[in-house]
């Protein structure tokens, strides 16, 4: 599979949601970007076609601790790849605050407010929660 077919069955993998940073890698390392993606694939459960990979952790479990994770480390910009993600597996907003607030014991109250807030915007987004 050539470095733009990789890409392609990348994006899938993925939702359909491109990461100009990682097609940038597999165009300029394509080998180095495979291996990264076997490790994400392994890591929250999918193969690049998509199907599930044996995992004992549910993908929706894995995407909370990921929201936890980034949370913490105030990543603002990839917390809404996971929040998704999670809402598409049918995270419930409770499952969701619950991953933030242990993130909170840890981190502090300022990580789980950007947390809700980006939780907000993306159901806002989406239609599923009413302005205030």
């Amino acid at each position: 599979m050539d470095s733009k077919e990789f890409v392609k069955a990348m994006i899938r993998q993925r939702g359909g949601r491109e990461q100009p940073e990682w097609t940038w890698m597999a165009e300029v390392d394509p080998e180095y970007m495979k291996a990264y993606n076997r490790l994400t694939q392994s890591a929250f459960g999918l193969y690049a076609e998509g199907d599930e990979y044996p995992c004992v952790l549910p993908a929706k479990i894995k995407e909370l601790i990921a929201i936890a994770l980034l949370t913490g480390q105030r990543d603002w910009e990839r917390l809404p790849v996971h929040l998704e993600r999670a809402m598409d597996l049918g995270a419930t907003d409770r499952e969701i605050l619950e991953a933030l607030q242990t993130a909170m014991v840890i981190t502090g109250g300022p990580a789980m407010r950007g947390g809700i807030e980006m939780m907000l915007r993306i159901r806002k987004q989406r239609g599923e929660v009413k302005e205030s």
